[in-house]
């Protein structure tokens, strides 16, 4: 409660500190006091739409991107199935190995799945990773019911957003734009057969001068699998003010927490036989999110627009398990009687940020340019408290016997200012030009272990890199609805904290361990016809240079690993994406007919200056050559019906591409695997509807992750059939 109010207190005296100077700061212009007109953008019917050339202080124009109205999806949004939510995105690879899906893990273009880390993951624009330069996994996702529109940006984001190969999601929740009465109340309560609980409640209010959004979401549940146990509660509130008729401060704050069992991993004969059993029960995580962020946007007129946004994130991340390889049963000891002492870890983050833009549009007429001016500030801090001695009991307990034997502090710092300008040329030709200079600082400092009952201290490890960035990308309109895009921007990954880290005696660090840098290049051509068909067919390639790994050495007779930047990867590829929608006259009734398909081709494989030669034209792990769905969706009269069929080809786990599964399943090829997904809503008037569905029709069993780590070891199972029904009122 002291840090909750400590977060509170801090957005009201920044609102009212920066909104006193704003006031001043417009009085003392002589500029007329009407509220510039604003272009309010909506998504078609589609539910997709590619985004506009500028929106808001970004620009767009060049880059891959798709904007997704979750509102319109008919997938299961209790459990944020991600491949039934993102079907419409070719490439999409997705870890289903999360109990009701509170902590999805995707990624695309051949990239690692693993909590989403390769995208740079925001809420309303605000960062919601541990760190996106040292830790970028996102332990927190918004819970899909309270989000309007999902924002993604291949790459090509990196000029604007920093740190990623894959690209940027923002997940934009709702507000109380729909509203049409000053307060209005929505819910949404589910439950489905893998024995969960899903219960969401928002509340918008709008005045003349103000409006707001909060909502709180809960689940709870035993899930698909044993030992699955699941808690979880999100709340979340915003308000606007608008201070002036240009000025508008609009404070937000979200807290999560979750508690969830990890059931651990199966042997791939375990899987093939019985993908619900578990041999772990006393494997838990436990997580508290808080961030705290306020928006100060200042409207001059409708050629001068500021925004900064300040945030803060005061979080912390618990686990404890018996962390052993899934053929090493967890049983009672026959001298002691008890179970075996499980491993304790505690990570607290702590970061604050500022990021501030400005958009400049001068020019006239036809040739009417766009300039945009951008400055980051980052200051992160994590503590690490690793390999505690802990209970031998079941339940979730992290307190341990003695000290921990990792302590270990990590700090991050990052500044970063940026420039895009865009150019009409004329009616069909616009270019893109852009640059970004990065400074970043990672250091790490502490205790590494113990030796003999003394401190084995880190050596303190810090990496500083300053660099440039550049991009460029351009538009042709061959009609009002049809355009080429392409685009090339250099993207970098820094240091992360796990590679600043070097186990006592076994492992050594490369002295001039470097950042990952490359480039990401887009050529495609979309389209959107009269709201009946619209497709984006595009080709990209993306160099990944200077890819940091561990080699396995020697020396006296000794092996260590050896971190460095083992190598190139390349990925190559197609992604398409088709969509048909009819509207027929049946009988009283209009017949809604949608129809879509994407897919997507990715070869990636490890290419030049590899240190060590078995890798050599190797296929890139966790990376799937093919990935398709294709489904439909009817409407008619107060019935809906949706239909998906996804196909992911198969990958390897391992850098090494080994086929016949390890021993204890941590290692070895993912087969691919086809699921078939199936729901329906009957609507209640204008204000109430029934959905339900079935998710993995067939009731396949497969599995889309093998790990030796949380939440694991072993391989991880996907969810089998499992069928939900939903009650939903919308706003009135």
């Amino acid at each position: 409660m002291k840090k909750w109010f400590c977060c509170c207190m801090l957005m009201y005296n920044m609102t009212d500190v920066f909104a006193q100077q704003l006031k001043e700061t417009e009085d003392s212009l002589s500029h007329h006091n009407t509220l510039p007109s604003v272009k309010v953008y909506t998504t078609n019917e589609f539910g997709v739409k590619f985004i506009p050339e500028v929106y808001g202080t970004m620009i767009f124009a060049g880059k891959k991107n798709t904007l997704i109205n979750v509102n319109q999806s008919n997938g299961n949004k209790s459990s944020n199935n991600m491949r039934e939510l993102l079907s419409r995105v070719p490439g999409i690879h997705i870890w289903e190995s999360d109990a009701g899906g509170v902590q999805p893990g995707i990624a695309t273009r051949g990239m690692s799945p693993n909590r989403s880390w390769e995208f740079n993951m925001r809420q309303n624009g605000f960062d919601i990773a541990a760190d996106p330069y040292g830790y970028p996994e996102a332990y927190y996702n918004p819970p899909t019911t309270a989000i309007h529109e999902i924002e993604i940006t291949r790459g090509t984001a990196a000029l604007q957003y920093g740190p990623q190969f894959g690209g940027l999601i923002n997940y934009k929740l709702k507000n109380s734009a729909e509203l049409r009465h000053p307060i209005g109340f929505e819910f949404e309560n589910s439950y489905s057969t893998a024995r969960l609980f899903n219960s969401f409640t928002g509340i918008g209010f709008h005045a003349k001068k103000h409006n707001g959004y909060v909502f709180f979401n809960h689940k709870n549940g035993m899930g698909w699998r044993e030992n699955s146990m699941l808690r979880n509660n999100t709340f979340y509130a915003a308000i606007a003010f608008q201070v002036s008729s240009r000025i508008t401060i609009a404070p937000e704050l979200t807290s999560f927490d979750l508690l969830s069992q990890q059931p651990g991993g199966l042997l791939d004969s375990q899987l093939r036989s019985n993908p619900k059993q578990s041999f772990r029960s006393r494997n838990w995580m436990g997580i508290n999110w808080l961030v705290p962020g306020v928006t100060f946007s200042y409207q001059q007129d409708s050629t001068f627009t500021w925004e900064t946004k300040l945030s803060g994130n005061f979080s912390k991340r618990n686990s404890v398990l018996y962390n052993q390889p899934i053929n090493i049963p967890d049983t009672v000891n026959a001298v002691s009687g008890k179970y075996a002492n499980r491993t304790v870890q505690k990570d607290r983050y702590e970061h604050f940020q500022l990021e501030s833009k400005w958009k400049k549009v001068y020019g006239s007429g036809v040739r009417k340019h766009v300039a945009v001016l951008g400055f980051r500030y980052f200051n992160g801090y994590t503590n690490r408290l690793a390999e505690g001695k802990g209970s031998t009991g079941h339940d979730y307990d992290v307190s341990i016997q003695g000290d921990f034997n990792k302590d270990i502090d990590f700090n991050s710092k990052n500044v970063a200012v940026f420039s895009e300008n865009l150019f009409r040329l004329n009616e069909q030709w616009l270019l893109t030009i852009g640059a970004r200079y990065e400074s970043i600082k990672v250091a790490a400092s502490g205790r590494n272990g113990f030796s003999s009952g003394n401190e084995v201290l880190l050596v303190p490890q810090q990496k500083n890199t300053n660099f440039l960035l550049l991009g460029a990308g351009f538009e042709y309109h061959l009609s009002k609805t049809k355009e080429l895009y392409g685009s090339v921007t250099q993207c970098y990954r820094p240091v992360l904290f796990s590679h600043l880290l070097s186990p006592p005696g076994t492992d050594i660090i490369d002295s001039s361990l470097s950042n990952t840098k490359g480039y990401v290049v887009d050529m495609g051509c979309r389209s959107k016809w009269k709201n009946n068909f619209t497709y984006d067919v595009s080709l990209y390639y993306i160099r990944y240079a200077d890819k940091i790994g561990s080699l396995l050495l020697k020396k006296d007779n000794n092996s260590y690993r050896f971190l460095t930047n083992i190598g190139d990867s390349y990925s190559a590829g197609l992604e398409a994406y088709v969509e048909w929608r009819k509207k027929i006259k049946c009988n009283k009734h209009i017949l809604d007919l949608n129809i879509y398909l994407t897919y997507a081709f990715n070869e990636s494989r490890y290419s030049k200056n590899i240190k060590d030669s078995s890798l050599q034209n190797k296929r890139v792990e966790n990376a799937p050559q093919h990935i398709a769905r294709t489904g439909f969706q009817i409407n008619y009269g107060h019935w809906g019906v949706g239909y998906q069929y996804s196909y992911t080809g198969f990958c390897f786990s391992d850098a090494t591409n080994t086929v016949l599964p390890s021993t204890n399943a941590q290692v070895g090829k993912l087969p691919a695997y086809a699921i078939m997904d199936l729901n329906t809503e009957y609507r209640l008037g204008k204000l109430f509807k029934i959905k339900s569905g079935i998710n993995n029709l067939t009731g396949r069993k497969y599995f889309t992750r093998r790990t030796g780590g949380l939440p694991g070891p072993g391989a991880l199972p996907a969810d089998g059939r499992v069928v939900y029904i939903s009650l939903v009122k919308s706003f009135s």
